[in-house]
């Protein structure tokens, strides 16, 4: 569950600030990701753990209503539903703090009783806010699957390169990427250098993302910048989330470079709104966007 609080700047330390504006709404990366998904118009099965508390109840009412399968979202009595604090400007920047409550209790067996819808899946889009032993356990049984693994690797956790060799499309930010490679990321120059590096390591396809300018694609051998379109930003809250869902949409039926030049559309599209999933558009908002902008989505 995300919890927004709207204020004029960024608190100093140790300073009270007054919100202009606060509400809830069900969130976490998966959730965010499995939602635009969704609304992209594609079948999608979420898998995850729950506190069995309100805001649980709330989120599994919400993916519902998405049309987004529950069967694997598992609850765990001992602990809290996931939630974070998120903090945005006026300019439409933001701070978050993750309190992670039940993901860290998906175990091996929640992961293994999911393989049956998974067996099913041409993309697996993961996030890895669990147990260390089960992120490795998850990749490796994707792998075997044959299933094409997307890993949102956000907020970096521990994970041998080995396993990370694994997945199909590793994606980043500019901050990740340089926790990764010891690269300083600050434009697409550098981004490059950094994904060459991710490939040394073992990841042939890479997405960098640089928020409005884009991403940094290396494709096998190849390397290249995919623009972002310029727009007002209102709140950039859960773009890095909808350019993951929408990805792993587009896909299902386009290469690479055709998928992430359509997925940072749509992630330019949702900053123009407030909260995360109030600014995930539909699948006819990006067709309507878009051809306003006079470039015609096929």
């Amino acid at each position: 569950m995300d919890l927004y609080a709207f204020i004029n700047r960024m608190p100093y330390e140790g300073e009270t600030l007054a919100s202009n504006q606060y509400f809830e709404s069900p969130g976490g990366k998966a959730l965010n990701q499995a939602v635009t998904v969704a609304r992209m118009g594609k079948s999608v099965s979420l898998i995850g753990k729950i506190g069995r508390d309100a805001y649980g109840a709330e989120i599994i009412e919400k993916l519902i209503s998405e049309g987004i399968r529950v069967d694997h979202i598992s609850t765990n009595s001992n602990t809290h539903t996931g939630n974070s604090f998120v903090l945005i400007d006026g300019q439409g920047n933001n701070t978050i703090i993750t309190n992670l409550g039940a993901n860290q209790c998906l175990s091996i067996k929640d992961v293994n009783d999911s393989l049956t819808v998974a067996k099913n899946a041409s993309v697996a889009l993961i996030q890895l806010e669990m147990p260390s032993n089960v992120r490795k356990h998850l990749i490796r049984q994707l792998n075997k699957l044959g299933i094409k693994i997307v890993l949102n690797l956000a907020p970096i956790v521990e994970l041998p390169i080995k396993i990370r060799r694994l997945v199909d499309i590793l994606i980043v930010n500019e901050i990740e990427a340089e926790q990764l490679t010891g690269t300083i990321v600050h434009d697409s120059n550098t981004a490059e250098k950094a994904a060459n590096i991710l490939g040394e390591q073992g990841n042939q396809n890479v997405v960098i993302t640089l928020g409005s300018n884009g991403a940094v694609v290396k494709e096998d051998n190849s390397v290249y910048v995919v623009d972002a379109p310029k727009v007002k930003v209102v709140d950039s809250t859960g773009a890095g989330d909808c350019f993951c869902g929408s990805l792993g949409s587009f896909l299902l039926e386009n290469d690479i470079k055709t998928a992430v030049e359509k997925a940072v559309k749509v992630a330019a599209l949702s900053v123009t709104k407030s909260g995360t999933l109030y600014s995930i558009p539909s699948q006819r908002e990006v067709y309507t966007y878009l051809n306003e902008k006079g470039r015609l989505f096929k």
